[in-house]
């Protein structure tokens, strides 16, 4: 049954058949939209659905909740996809908090052709970003082929007369009205579907015994928004990777938090260098991973005195009770894929979620058979942009998909594809076991994009165009760095003149 104050109205099917229909107006979305037109000119017919109200997908902080199909909550409900499924953790589909700056200098975080201004801080904060973001939609006059509020609850394939199977995309629109809210639903159609939506809507929250007893507030790091939240409370971090030490970190130094408890199962390299020096704050405890939750609602912690982990023991604070009983379990064990507009797949070869030919695990953990992480091998018109993790730059990684996915796949038609290769290539990262990191494997990744469509190395972009936009922010902003850099220069070459001097 429909919420009294909703207002729901039907729209004629739209007209136009796009060539291609972009979901998502975030970074990828727009620097897709932006590529799409420049590689295969201005007659291509695209359009760009957004279900919030401005560009910037995750950097857009104005609307942070969203509800989910029949849910009138103002917060996004994310469950437990291991066990625990009644219950629900506050979570939102906008991660970016309160006072997060760029984890990368800002001349690796905007696109190439249209930088920071040199007078920008190198670690801008997500305002300057959104901002940034709303200045390059602007700048390439993408704001007539962006449809905004324009949420999409279905995509599903069907025959024209005439025609190859084409997407139909059902959406939502919500306007706010005196007498509630009236929802509007339109049908677009496209040859061709691109998801730009990221890897950052779905929290996942890992299996906890007894988490049902627990009775204070159950929180996802994506819905975290500021430490004022957490005035006097006792704060329990689940998860030790970069979100909870950098959420840890500012609760210890800006929140007024009584104490931060900072658990950790799984260890890795980096995690020992952030977590001493959380540490160091006398608020702060590192633990070990949650064990279970008692009927009291106490948390129990792993004892220290079983199992073989003596590499990382400096890291826990010893001498501490067994159980805790926090105000709050924040749960920073990051994300799972998840398109709830897509699933179950209409493809005619994924009739099933649980199907080994589908786009995505059923666990939500990995995505599968996409070919150069892009293109859905099982049906080319569909691909996906921006799904890897650990890039090192997502700007320039976003640049080089783009650029691939408008020249090999809408210009070139698929023509150069072959599928014997597709298979291939999906098979050879098949023992990747993975969330789709690239990291070490990063430059490689580009360059194969580039080398298919003739575009510029990785380290031709780095040397020939970011380190250049780099040097000219250090110089504007007369950072001490760059003189080091310049001495640096001035002295290696003295020495190579030198040593050229001595040979002769």
């Amino acid at each position: 049954s429909s919420h009294p104050s909703l207002k729901t109205t039907s729209s004629p099917n739209h007209p136009t058949l796009y060539d291609v229909a972009i979901i998502g107006a975030g970074p990828a979305g727009i620097i897709c939209a932006k590529t799409l037109l420049e590689t295969c000119g201005p007659n291509l017919n695209i359009i760009v659905l957004e279900e919030s109200k401005s560009v910037g997908g995750l950097w857009n902080r104005e609307h942070r909740h969203y509800p989910q199909d029949n849910d009138t909550s103002p917060q996004c409900t994310c469950q437990d996809l291991d066990a625990n499924t009644n219950v629900k953790v506050n979570a939102s589909s906008q991660p970016v908090y309160e006072n997060l700056h760029t984890n990368l200098l800002k001349d690796l975080t905007s696109f190439v052709d249209v930088p920071f201004d040199s007078k920008i801080e190198h670690f801008p904060p997500s305002e300057t970003v959104l901002d940034y973001l709303k200045s390059y939609v602007s700048h390439h006059g993408l704001e007539t082929c962006i449809r905004l509020n324009e949420r999409v609850v279905k995509c599903s394939k069907m025959t024209k007369e005439g025609e190859e199977n084409i997407w139909i995309i059902d959406t939502q629109k919500s306007t706010t009205l005196s007498q509630g809210t009236s929802i509007r639903r339109k049908e677009y159609m496209s040859k061709r579907l691109l998801v730009c939506v990221g890897h950052f809507r779905q929290g996942f929250v890992p299996s906890v015994r007894g988490i049902s007893h627990y009775k204070g507030t159950l929180l996802h790091s994506s819905a975290y928004s500021s430490p004022d939240d957490f005035h006097n409370k006792i704060v329990l971090i689940v998860g030790g990777g970069l979100s909870g030490c950098d959420i840890a970190g500012i609760l210890a130094t800006r929140g007024h938090c009584a104490r931060i408890i900072v658990s950790v199962r799984n260890w890795k390299v980096i995690q020992t260098v952030f977590l001493k020096k959380l540490k160091k704050h006398q608020r702060v405890i590192v633990r070990r991973g949650v064990d279970y939750i008692s009927e009291s609602g106490e948390v129990y912690f792993a004892d220290p005195n079983k199992g073989n982990d003596t590499t990382n023991k400096g890291c826990y604070n010893e001498d501490v009770p067994p159980s805790e009983r926090p105000d709050v379990i924040l749960f920073a064990t990051g994300y799972r894929y998840h398109y709830p507009f897509l699933l179950p797949s209409s493809s005619s070869s994924s009739s099933s979620s649980s199907s080994k030919n589908n786009y995505v695990t059923t666990d939500g953990y990995k995505m599968q058979r996409l070919y150069k992480r892009i293109l859905y091998i099982n049906d080319t018109s569909l691909a996906f942009i921006g799904i890897t993790n650990k890039n090192l730059s997502t700007a320039i990684h976003f640049e080089y998909q783009a650029k691939w996915y408008a020249t090999m796949v809408v210009q070139r038609n698929c023509q150069t594809l072959n599928h014997a290769d597709m298979e291939q290539e999906v098979l050879s990262r098949s023992d990747d076991v993975t969330q789709d990191d690239l990291l070490l494997k990063y430059k490689g990744y580009c360059d194969s994009l580039a080398g298919d469509v003739g575009a510029t190395c990785f380290w031709s972009q780095i040397i020939f165009h970011r380190l250049p936009l780099c040097l000219k922010t250090m110089f504007a902003q007369s950072h001490s760095l760059l003189f080091w850099l310049v001495g640096i220069s001035v002295v290696i070459y003295l020495s190579f003149c030198m040593n050229q001097i001595q040979m002769k």
